[in-house]
């Protein structure tokens, strides 16, 4: 039995110039052999023709025009050549058109505990590779921070932070959806300011819908409009409030009101802080926390102010 046609048995054999084949039929030819020396499985090929028209008209155009040179030169040899040609032509074309759906993974018929199971390994492959995590463990920053005066993320750790390219949300939506959701429930994320908060809760409905763990530095204009939006997230559970000698540079309406009729004394208290009343309808969390900033970023608050904030909000906020 003659061996299959490829790219090299037809360069050998002159065919590409005697019958004028394109370069992206050679293209296809080489592909063809490779499947039939075992080198790359026939889904490849067929999964080429379909996912380019250009490489299918090609594979077609070629087929019309050998018909028409078998037309104009009816010999033993141009009717042999051209024919094992259009045959091989074909058979690329059968592949494109064959179906696989029977040896699909039916993926999304598995369990819904086997799914996020596959979903936590590949979320902890995203990470180094040498260190196993678990959830609640690993940060989370956005990578572009908003667009605000306030201060970014600038520490040791993130200057170790990399992106991370998570190609499985766009396979499909349901996927997207089910991986999203276990992403924002299994991570701590950790916000800059309150006007970056603010704007992820408007601009990701993901994030918003299944946002569990959350550490903020409290500072910045928005921080007011960014308490209430995270207080209406049904989904969260942890709450950690990073403060600093930045979180009373902008005033609030109460305290521009006390500076107007009382005289200034010492610095602002964080009870007169933007955002302070919204924090404090925070309900039903599991847990609390309040952190000083790291001296290399700010000018951190007194041990006085964290502990009396922290003690507040576990008495208002977190779920007897």
């Amino acid at each position: 039995m003659a061996p299959k046609l490829d790219e090299y048995i037809i360069q050998m054999r002159n065919l590409h110039k005697r019958y004028g084949l394109s370069k992206n039929v050679m293209q296809l030819f080489k592909a063809f052999g490779e499947h039939h020396r075992g080198a790359s499985s026939p889904e490849v090929l067929g999964r080429w023709l379909r996912s380019s028209p250009l490489m299918r008209k090609a594979c077609t155009d070629t087929i019309s025009s050998l018909a028409k040179e078998i037309q104009k030169n009816p010999t033993p040899d141009c009717i042999a050549e051209c024919g094992e040609l259009i045959s091989s032509c074909t058979e690329m074309l059968n592949l494109a058109n064959e179906s696989k759906q029977g040896t699909i993974l039916p993926f999304m018929k598995f369990p819904a505990e086997i799914r996020r199971s596959v979903y936590q390994y590949y979320f902890n492959n995203l990470f180094t590779s040498h260190r196993q995590h678990q959830p609640n463990t690993i940060t989370i920053i956005r990578q572009r921070p908003h667009n605000c005066i306030c201060l970014g993320h600038q520490s040791y750790q993130t200057g170790l932070a990399r992106r991370l390219q998570m190609g499985l949300i766009i396979t499909c939506t349901q996927i997207k959806d089910e991986v999203l959701a276990l992403w924002f429930e299994g991570y701590v994320f950790h916000f800059a300011c309150g006007c970056e908060l603010k704007s992820s809760l408007q601009t990701n409905s993901s994030l918003s819908n299944n946002l569990k763990n959350v550490k903020i530095h409290w500072t910045g204009q928005e921080s007011a409009e960014a308490f209430i939006l995270l207080r209406k997230v049904a989904t969260l559970k942890s709450l950690v409030v990073v403060i600093s000698k930045s979180t009373t540079n902008t005033q609030s309406e109460k305290e521009r009101l006390l500076r107007r009729y009382f005289t200034q004394k010492g610095q602002t208290r964080v009870s007169e802080a933007l955002g302070f009343d919204e924090l404090m309808e925070f309900r039903g969390l599991e847990h609390v926390g309040v952190e000083h900033v790291q001296k290399s970023q700010a000018f951190r608050r007194s041990e006085e102010d964290r502990n009396g904030l922290e003690k507040l909000l576990k008495f208002v906020a977190l779920d007897d």
